[in-house]
């Protein structure tokens, strides 16, 4: 048995286990209890059984370790719940995690243990007599190669993992960077590879290369969170676009209902009035049903009919749900916001208002207050409403919705501050003792 043959071995568990560290936060397939240990086994017995004779140089040692990488990609496609993407910034997180700890220790090994540790051996394929004959030196270098591993990979994983997709889902519009992001770790695992059969390397230059290499692979890895995080914020993007012009059409749907519901109302008074005086009918009861009438025919007017239609609309509800809604909405001086984002920015407000009041059991606390009013030079909105339980804030310090369905839910707050920053305004959230209090500026 060869160094290199136990290489081979030890560089299979490595990178299986730092994909894997990113792999087990996707959905397992079902059959996974008997899928992952043939997938480990697979992964195992090819390592093992890939001749060694074949190994002889920087490129056939290239292709052993680039098929072995293509073999763990398998193995996580068939055992995990997962897309290409997903797949892949498993693999190649994975991957580079792995080198990262392979380019610390060699240039360990090269600057402190002069080149003694058994990689080394391992690349000029020694053979392993017996290992009763492990010298002192390579014992030493396998105590150093643990710690630093175990560093290495803890550190990338607590690194990494807020950005790993727990659905398994990661699609990216264009593959054009994460194949350069590919391109770029094979490109520095195949210079390792030439690097290693050089002989007579001299130790700064060994030194250098080691810290090149490693400054490589950090980009590798700023690469691909930042990759995400542009997703992520085009995917957001993509969510609030379709929401807002979803909300355009409910408002023009709102104002076709709440005119019919205004004309059936008017013809209803009339048909009450009029059976009332023919059959004789109470005229306590006649005045209740008028009231009730009244209320849904009622529509509130401020100067402005895109917030009139929503105010309207959210009163209705509001009396259904038994809240109290007191508001005082100067329209006029909301001109200079687009129809689009009046909709959209009233809308959120009072919806998350009508849902944190309807968790609310104490009547005199089921209550919203919504101000708009000029003050000088600005243009004031006030909003207050009671809610229960505990709100939870992002790291951007907006708050988180409280369903479970993150995928069309929480982009409320986001649509304000979004629509709040485009017009150059000041968003405020204060939650104090059970209060919500909103706050927006916009400077005219």
């Amino acid at each position: 048995m060869t160094w290199f043959s136990l290489y081979k071995i030890i560089f299979i568990s490595e990178l299986l286990l730092a994909e894997l560290l990113i792999a087990f936060h996707y959905k397992k397939r079902k059959g996974f209890s008997y899928l992952f240990p043939l997938m480990i086994c697979a992964c195992y017995l090819f390592a093992f059984l890939y001749p060694e004779k074949l190994v002889n140089d920087w490129l056939s040692s290239s292709f052993m370790f680039v098929l072995l990488f293509c073999i763990t990609i398998l193995g996580i496609k068939v055992c995990f719940i997962a897309d290409f993407g997903s797949v892949l910034f498993c693999a190649i997180s994975g991957y580079t995690i792995q080198h990262i700890s392979y380019l610390c220790f060699s240039l360990i090994d090269a600057v402190l243990l002069d080149g003694k540790a058994f990689i080394s051996s391992a690349y000029n394929n020694n053979k392993i007599i017996s290992f009763d004959s492990f010298g002192g030196m390579i014992a030493f270098s396998f105590v150093i190669y643990l710690c630093l591993y175990f560093f290495v990979y803890m550190s990338s994983y607590l690194l990494l993992r807020k950005y790993i997709s727990k659905n398994g889902i990661l699609k990216f519009k264009s593959l054009t960077i994460v194949a350069f992001i590919l391109l770029t770790l094979l490109s520095n695992i195949v210079i390792s590879d030439v690097f290693r059969y050089v002989e007579d390397v001299p130790l700064i230059l060994s030194a250098l290369y080691y810290i090149l290499s490693l400054l490589l692979c950090a980009t590798i890895i700023f690469l691909q969170i930042n990759t995400i995080r542009r997703k992520d914020v085009e995917q957001e993007m993509e969510t609030m676009s379709t929401l807002y012009k979803e909300q355009q059409k409910q408002y023009k749907i709102r104002q076709e209902t709440i005119d019919l519901i205004n004309i059936k109302c008017h013809d209803f008074r009339h048909k009450i009035h009029e059976v009332g005086e023919k059959h004789f009918v109470d005229s306590n009861a006649l005045q209740e049903m008028q009231n009730l009438i009244s209320f849904y025919a009622a529509k509130i007017s401020t100067g402005n009919k895109m917030i009139d239609t929503i105010l309207t609309e959210k009163s209705i509800i509001c009396n259904d749900k038994k809240i109290s809604f007191t508001c005082i909405v100067d329209g006029s001086s909301l001109e200079f916001l687009d129809n689009g984002d009046v909709c959209a920015l009233f809308g959120n407000i009072l919806d998350n208002a009508v849902e944190a009041c309807d968790k609310v059991t104490d009547e005199n606390k089921r209550c919203i207050s919504l101000i708009v009013e000029k003050e000088k030079s600005a243009v004031v909105i006030k909003e207050d409403n009671y809610y229960v339980g505990k709100i939870e804030r992002d790291k951007n310090g907006l708050i988180e919705t409280s369903k479970q369905d993150k995928g069309y839910h929480g982009f409320g707050i986001k649509s304000i501050r979004e629509i709040v920053s485009r017009y150059d305004g000041i968003l405020k959230i204060e939650t104090d003792h059970g209060v919500f209090r909103l706050s927006i500026v916009f400077f005219r």
